[in-house]
């Protein structure tokens, strides 16, 4: 933009009117008004993609050209030094790393980099040059073939290696040096809310419930605490600590350990909640590109080639490889059914295409991954608490088409084991399970048994049916979970009931079906049924059929019909029933954050129909209010109720209310959540957090906002959360400085991390403070600065460089104080500039411009 501008008075004039608060520099290299030419100025080498020439040549004998401008010619010239700044490695983020830009022959400035940080990159070790191993390294020296760009403006360092020269790393990789443990803090998640009903006659109940989820990071341990309090209309109080546990990432083995009260994750067995430890396989920490299943696509290429790979007719891999073998092994997720289309394009125009069959059930593994727990401890919460367990799961990926899978389970008197696994194939994916029991009840004696379980999946996309899963379980009598087990031991100690009363399931079968009718819609059925030992029990039915549309004004219809049927000693028809429901939304409105209006109603078997209309919608310019109007009326009670509902998501919590009248009674809640952490910067309170999360530091910066984080603003202490991070990954935050002070400036608006699981990372943002500054400064006699000269503090730090017309801009920390400028050695090339600002007006202006006197 400062390009169009003709005369550099006019590019000066332009920047307090436009609240730019850029160096004078840029100005004035906008407004030099030499073009650009190929050749050499000085020492400075010259190409055409240089907009602007400084020659020093032409200045040679005054004193302008004391400043050495020539080397604002190199493209992203920075001056030797040390730099914070964001690295880059062929395209994929590194982290921030302090790194030393030195000068190199011929006048270049190249940064240097530790050893350890190129080999933790990828770079392979044998391909980094060997002389001077004490010292940084240049990397274009360095390193056959590689280059570097610095981008002194946003303080980044873009490397490029060779992809020969680099480790064959899965795409999404995060090298696990670069991750972030996070700092040492204590927070916790509060929840509040408030219950009343008043009906006629006087008849009233209130309740009232708050939970605490607090937590204590310090390194890579973790220690979380969940706890509930209740409080009932007659006053009693219940405090209840649901669970204490400690973790730890161990990244080495790409695992956690968790020990206290948790649970096991029941993949192959029930889950059981434990009072002991469990140490675990975490898939978290796989690059995103292994995560979940997907083959391994093997092929041969005749030259250089690309390799297309396209699933229900979308491209979803796309990669050039070398002449020869090849393996692809870093597909992201996608479906679980769908054959994978291959092209290979040779470089001589030839094409093949090949198929490789996909299906996949829950369960199944990438060929070569394993997954693994084991867990040991006192079962908690049936019984008394007291029963020692153990449990070892192992899973593993033989190939594309079978996953393995096994696992032990014990306790006192009980043993069990299970050994199954899931195979893919061109008709669909089948998993198979067996498993067996031994326990010992207290009055059946002991007692044996079998379950096995089949499951099912097939997607056919030529029809766009996804006959999505279907499971079939079948257990002998004598076979036992070991929850089961603790419940009969329990029971029977209570005297409530024999082991044999507890009903036992025989078999239950699940199935799923969905089917898209192109622009039409699509139809879904879901159907259960499960039938027990106990032959007084019956057999139990669920079925669901549905149709589902979104028409192209943002219409939704939604109809399902629904039977149920519970077996039980009786046979009567209460057992048995029947609704249909049917739904419909739209927008009041063509904008994206209009309300919608939604009409939905229902019918039992009794023909009861129960209607309820509701208009909802979002306020506010960041989308942070909520609201709710609704009104419904059952014919089954003769009622109509009418209520409102209202939730705001304020920087530091989210408050909510809401209020309802029928036709004999009245209802009102109210509810707060929110988050709140201590750190070593004091306390700063928050959104709901999850269990990775950041905390911000920007002092000087109170009221900016940050972008990744709905409604957070940088608070008057100089701080903000972001509740929310993605574990293994990088995470990018960005700080938006509309609306700060004008007396504040950020140095960079943007970081990318990569935490731990359950990390709580400090992320902090330079903040310059002090008023933006444009000084005409002269010399005893009237001579000019030079141009380029360096202009530092008192502290020694630089704030600025001279421009043209001995102009120098500068963010001054204090109203008056000495700056110096500096433009050879010796003392003789130096100067002092006291200065004094003018008195700050209720009218805040980005720059103000003052004139002084350098000796």
């Amino acid at each position: 933009m400062y390009r169009k501008l003709h005369g550099c008075s006019q590019c000066v004039d332009d920047l307090p009117r436009r609240n730019y608060a850029l160096p004078l520099l840029v100005a004035m290299l906008a407004c030099n008004p030499f073009p650009a030419y190929a050749g050499v100025a000085g020492d400075s080498v010259v190409t055409q993609h240089d907009e602007y020439v400084f020659d020093d040549s032409m200045l040679i004998g005054t004193a302008l050209g004391a400043g050495g401008i020539g080397r604002f010619n190199r493209h992203a010239h920075v001056d030797p030094g040390q730099y914070r700044v964001d690295l880059r490695l062929n395209g994929n983020f590194l982290g921030r790393f302090d790194v030393l830009m030195v000068e190199a022959e011929h006048g270049r400035i190249l940064p240097c980099l530790d050893r350890s940080i190129l080999i933790g990159a990828g770079v392979l070790p044998e391909q980094i040059s060997h002389e001077d191993e004490d010292s940084c390294l240049m990397v274009e020296k360095s390193i056959e073939s590689a280059s570097t760009e610095f981008d002194a403006g946003a303080l980044a360092l873009v490397i490029n290696v060779p992809q020969s020269l680099m480790r064959n790393t899965p795409r999404g990789y995060v090298d696990p040096n670069l991750l972030d443990s996070g700092a040492s803090m204590v927070f916790a998640n509060y929840s509040a809310s408030h219950f009343r009903v008043d009906r006629d006659g006087g008849a009233s109940n209130s309740s009232s419930f708050g939970s605490l989820n607090a937590g204590v990071n310090a390194g890579l341990w973790r220690f979380r605490s969940q706890s509930n309090l209740s409080v009932d209309d007659r006053g009693e109080t219940r405090w209840s600590g649901a669970r204490n546990y400690v973790q730890r990432a161990l990244p080495t083995i790409q695992s956690e350990l968790t020990m206290g009260d948790s649970y096991t994750s029941g993949r192959q067995f029930g889950g059981v909640a434990y009072r002991g430890f469990e140490l675990s396989s975490d898939q978290r920490m796989l690059p995103s590109s292994q995560r979940g299943y997907a083959p391994v696509v093997r092929g041969v290429a005749n030259t250089n080639a690309r390799v297309s790979i396209r699933q229900n007719g979308r491209v979803i891999y796309q990669t050039t490889v070398p002449a020869g073998s090849f393996e692809i092994s870093d597909l992201y997720p996608t479906s679980f059914n769908g054959d994978l289309e291959v092209e290979v394009l040779e470089a001589d125009g030839a094409v093949r295409r090949f198929n490789v069959p996909f299906s996949s059930v829950p369960g199944s593994l990438r060929p070569g991954q394993s997954r693994y727990s084991l867990a040991g401890g006192l079962a908690r919460e049936i019984g008394d608490g007291d029963d020692p367990f153990g449990e070892l799961v192992y899973e593993y990926g033989l190939s594309n088409r079978f996953t393995l899978n096994g696992g032990v389970q014990g306790a006192s008197g009980y043993e069990s084991v299970t050994l199954g696994g899931v195979l893919g194939s061109s008709i669909g994916a089948f998993g198979l399970d067996f498993s067996y029991s031994s326990a010992e009840l207290p009055s059946d004696g002991r007692q044996e048994g079998l379950m096995g379980r089949a499951s099912y999946s097939r997607s056919f996309s030529s029809t766009g049916t996804n006959f999505s899963l279907a499971t079939y379980r079948y257990s002998t009598r004598g076979y036992r979970s070991l929850s089961e087990v603790l419940l009969a031991r329990h029971t029977d100690n209570e005297g409530a009931a024999s082991s044999s009363s507890i009903v036992s399931q025989r078999s239950r079968f699940d199935m799923s079906v969905s089917q898209h009718l192109t622009d039409r819609g699509s139809l879904y059925a879901n159907a259960i049924t499960r039938d027990y030992y106990d032959t007084s029990r019956g057999r139990d039915y669920e079925y669901q059929l549905g149709y589902s549309h979104r028409f192209a004004n943002r219409v939704n219809l939604n109809v399902s019909a629904n039977r149920q049927e519970v077996g039980s000693l009786g046979t009567g028809d209460e057992n048995r029933d029947h609704s249909l429901t049917v739904s419909l939304s739209m927008p009041l409105g063509t904008a994206s954050n209009s309300p919608s209006f939604s009409l939905s109603a229902n019918q039992n078997r009794g023909g009861d129909t129960s209607i309820q209309g509701a208009v909802s919608g979002v306020a506010g310019d960041d989308l942070s209010t909520g609201y709710g109007v609704y009104a419904s009326r059952d014919t089954a009670h003769n009622s109509t109720e009418a209520g409102v509902n209202v939730q705001h998501r304020f920087s530091k919590g989210t408050l909510a209310g809401n209020y309802a009248q029928g036709r004999d009674y009245w209802q009102a809640g109210a509810s707060a959540t929110g988050g709140v952490v201590v750190h070593g910067g004091g306390i700063t309170f928050g959104p709901y957090l999850s269990d990775t999360f950041a905390l911000v530091e920007a002092k000087g910066a109170e009221g900016a906002r940050v972008r990744n984080a709905n409604g957070v603003t940088i608070d008057s202490n100089g701080y903000a959360i972001v509740p929310s991070l993605s574990p293994y990954r990088y995470n990018h935050i960005s700080l938006d400085p509309v609306g700060i002070d004008t007396r504040a400036e950020l140095q960079e608006t943007s970081r990318q991390v990569a935490p731990y699981a359950g990390a709580s990372v400090y992320v902090p943002f330079r903040v310059t403070r002090g008023r933006g500054a444009l000084i005409t400064a002269k010399r005893d006699g009237g001579a000019q600065i030079p141009m380029g000269a360096t202009v530092v503090n008192e502290s020694g730090d630089v704030v600025g460089m001279v421009g043209q017309a001995s102009q120098v801009y500068g963010r001054l920390e204090q109203d008056a104080g000495v700056l110096t400028v500096r433009w050879g050695e010796g003392s003789s090339h130096a100067c002092s500039l006291p200065y004094e600002l003018p008195p700050e007006t209720s009218v805040k202006t980005p720059i103000v411009r003052v004139t002084a006197l350098c000796r």
